[in-house]
């Protein structure tokens, strides 16, 4: 078997990049596995519990007006609350779908009662 002069740069070359593929392919396939792992996961709310603050609601309580400054995010607990303006009702493990953390002014654009 003869080698031509113009193959041998190719040849070292991939003699080089052999390794490094192979590493490369095994964090793919590690990161696959770990997404594979993540979409079966728990998706419950419960990991951002540490960092809440509870709060006690009655019927009739308005929690917040369209209009007022956006600070917290909430995450419903218990009972049967409403989002006014759409007429949306919040049940139990749901967050806001309210998006006055990200409006500009970061004003509330909907009111929240019980």
């Amino acid at each position: 078997m003869v080698f031509s002069h113009t193959c041998i740069p190719p040849l070292i070359l991939h003699i080089v990049l052999l390794p490094l593929n192979a590493v490369r392919l095994y964090q793919m396939l590690q990161l696959v596995d770990k997404v594979k792992l993540a979409s079966r996961g728990d998706l419950s709310m419960s990991w951002p519990k540490p960092f809440t603050n509870k709060r006690q609601v009655n019927a009739g309580d308005v929690i917040f007006c369209r209009g007022d400054p956006a600070s917290d995010m909430y995450y419903t607990v218990t009972g049967r609350y409403r989002l006014v303006e759409i007429e949306t009702e919040v049940r139990p493990g749901e967050v806001i779908r309210e998006l006055g953390l990200m409006a500009p002014g970061s004003k509330r654009t909907l009111t929240f009662a019980k």
